[in-house]
């Protein structure tokens, strides 16, 4: 099963579930100290608890979307400094690649945001 992350019409994040909720909790963890909402928004939409949907093409403050990617960034860390995790290199590469893809996908949205 594969997780449905959606930022606009034309900007959707669609990895594997696996990656999708490891992500998503890593990013609520590290959001809910800033804003319990936005934490708690990705921990209920990983694919146990509704399917693997985020619909965040209704947001429309930018920096609810920086508060995501600074999330995404510090789980990153963590995930760089807790890389033994990964069995096989090529899942552990591919995971950060994922991380990176997802902040890419926000910065887009940011600057639709901003035009």
């Amino acid at each position: 099963m594969a997780g449905t992350f959606v930022l606009s019409d034309n900007l959707a994040w669609l990895p594997p579930g696996w990656v999708y909720d490891s992500i998503l909790t890593g990013i609520s963890k590290n959001s809910c100290t800033v804003n319990h909402k936005i934490g708690d928004k990705f921990a209920e939409s990983r694919t146990d608890v509704n399917g693997g949907m985020l619909f965040l093409d209704h947001w429309t403050n930018p920096d609810d979307f920086r508060l995501v990617i600074n999330a995404a960034l510090e789980y990153k860390k963590q995930v760089v400094i807790d890389k033994d995790q990964f069995a096989v290199d090529g899942w552990y590469e591919g995971f950060l690649r994922s991380i990176d893809d997802l902040v890419d996908l926000i910065e887009q949205r940011i600057q639709d945001l901003e035009r």
